[in-house]
């Protein structure tokens, strides 16, 4: 019971929802419980969804198959990771991509359960068949795409110079060209840990050898993005030596966000098994949110409703150390007391405590 209610917590702070089934001696999927964006995406109660057939009642037919495929990969104590088509209430067909880990029984030697998540991809397919149906479209979208073409040169100081830039750069970067160069030009904003990265890929160009590599940048924001750059040399033939590099570069963070965003699930659904206490899940949780979040003040509280006090029982704050505080002018009490998800900037929050509010740390 107590793993079920962590498990709820956690999946309450994803975009997606997870799920536990249980298996009986026929193989046969019972759904135990779900969490997260379950009713935005399936458009039924757990109840309702229950009543209809639950996951293969509202399966595409022409995708069972590919769901049965996945159900015996679990059957071998296998993770899989499939995507189908499912009826919404409504009628529509919404594209997910489902992943499930094995519950195992090593006595018995067999599935016994699933811990799983599920991830609304229907944008992403939509886009996907879109460009598989003709080129016409392909280009059609590829022009909507944010990416970005550019030429940097070497001056006779050896400093990198860039020549131009063509495509979605501010879109990218936040930056229009002239404030770019000011700001100190691509090295000013490759991400630290990624700089051998891009040293690497230097020295590959600089044999005239082409190269493709991922690496981290800074948003004019301050946010961290992916790009994915294709990169040839401009070779001095003469002097047999590298003077400028073309470049086109696409930005991937949304995939790579997906794929960390899948990786954490995959580690908190393990970690709810593994970890002993709530305390030790909870710092877990902090540590995998960090990958994809700034949690340098982050905090877990449950609420108390008899005295009215908040307690964290993991708390990290920037301005304060706060164990426990009263539901009422926090923004924690907000929260609660509207039951939904709060995501608010600076000035917003500013504006909540000149009407009623008091800032007690980030809580």
């Amino acid at each position: 019971k107590k793993s079920e209610e962590k498990y709820k917590l956690i999946s309450a702070l994803t975009s997606d929802y997870l799920f536990s089934t249980v298996i009986d001696d026929d193989n046969n999927s019972l759904l135990e419980w779900v969490g997260g964006s379950f009713e935005e995406i399936t458009g039924y109660t757990l109840k309702e969804y229950k009543k209809v057939g639950g996951w293969r009642g509202t399966l595409h037919p022409e995708d069972v198959k590919i769901d049965k495929n996945a159900f015996a990969q679990l059957l071998k104590n296998q993770k899989a990771r499939i995507q189908v088509r499912t009826f919404h209430k409504s009628g529509k067909i919404v594209w997910v991509e489902t992943f499930g880990s094995p519950v195992w029984d090593k006595k018995t030697n067999k599935i016994i359960g699933i811990n799983g998540a599920v991830r609304d991809i229907t944008k992403e397919k939509e886009i996907s068949l879109a460009l598989e149906k003709s080129e016409e479209k392909y280009k059609t979208i590829s022009n909507l795409t944010s990416d970005y073409l550019s030429e940097v040169t070497y001056n006779n100081n050896g400093k990198v110079v860039t020549n131009w830039i063509a495509g979605s750069f501010k879109k990218i970067t936040g930056y229009t060209i002239e404030e770019y160069k000011e700001a100190g030009d691509w090295l000013a904003h490759v991400y630290p840990d990624d700089m051998a990265i891009y040293k690497n890929a230097l020295a590959k160009l600089k044999k005239n050898k082409k190269v493709n590599y991922q690496i981290r940048f800074h948003h004019k924001n301050g946010s961290v993005h992916w790009l994915n750059k294709s990169c040839s040399s401009i070779w001095d033939r003469i002097n047999n030596r590298l003077t400028g590099i073309i470049g086109a570069n696409s930005d991937i963070t949304d995939e790579k966000q997906a794929q960390l965003v899948q990786e954490i699930q995959y580690n908190v659904a393990n970690a709810i098994v593994r970890e002993k206490n709530k305390h030790s899940l909870f710092k877990y949780l902090r540590n995998e949110l960090s990958k994809i979040l700034n949690t340098t003040n982050f905090y877990i509280a449950f609420y108390d409703e008899i005295t009215g006090l908040l307690k964290a029982d993991v708390d990290s704050d920037e301005k304060d150390e706060i164990s426990s505080w009263p539901k009422e002018k926090s923004i924690s009490g907000y929260v609660i007391q509207t039951r939904k998800k709060l995501h608010i900037y600076k000035e917003e929050i500013l504006k909540l405590h000149d009407k009623y509010m008091e800032i007690k740390g980030n809580c």
